[in-house]
């Protein structure tokens, strides 16, 4: 595990299929305000806030 994977673990995250979006929508309250929705997969919603909040650690 490298040091920007050790900064991500999330403690807990949730997924929520959203009506109006149409999409699986995952979230982290971890990182308040970052989301990550896809239309076919909850997994894919989950692996997208994930790199989300990567780029954002790597950003600084």
């Amino acid at each position: 595990m490298d040091e920007i994977e050790r900064q991500i673990q999330l403690s807990a995250f949730q997924v929520q299929w959203s009506p109006p979006d149409a999409a699986f929508v995952a979230r982290s309250s971890q990182y308040p305000g970052v989301v990550c929705a896809d239309e076919g997969s909850s997994l894919a919603a989950i692996d997208g806030l994930i790199e989300t909040i990567r780029h954002r650690v790597l950003a600084g």
